[in-house]
């Protein structure tokens, strides 16, 4: 299972595993263990991995995906397949990550416990 498979399926209207999410997101954030356990547990949280999950309507409107961005078309950052790509929000999320928590998803997963987001 590579990267590159991984963007070929996703461009083809390929559906994805939890597991398959899971263990391309192990291999693009490649961190250490105690790292790894934080952005997996912040991961249940906040999607339970699902790349369709969607959040309760708020006034910005509904939190979508893994890592249940708000607004959501704050993916296209990095693509305009969000909605059908976990690989776009796992970039988008680890590039948040890195900007607003030092790249550090224990300080995200910390944030995420004491405010209920991060």
């Amino acid at each position: 299972f590579s990267p590159l498979k991984a963007d070929l399926r996703a461009s083809d209207g390929y559906v994805w595993t939890k597991a398959e999410v899971k263990k391309w997101t192990k291999l693009l954030w490649h961190t250490s263990k105690a790292e790894w356990k934080c952005l997996y547990d912040l991961n249940m949280q906040e999607s339970k991995w699902d790349y369709t999950a969607q959040g309760d309507k708020t006034r910005q409107g509904r939190a979508y995906g893994i890592a249940q961005a708000l607004p959501p078309d704050k993916y296209e950052y990095i693509s305009t397949d969000w909605r059908t790509n976990p690989m776009t929000q796992v970039v988008w999320q680890k590039k948040y990550i890195e900007l607003r928590y030092k790249g550090k998803p224990c300080y995200a997963w910390k944030h995420e416990r004491r405010h209920g987001w991060y």
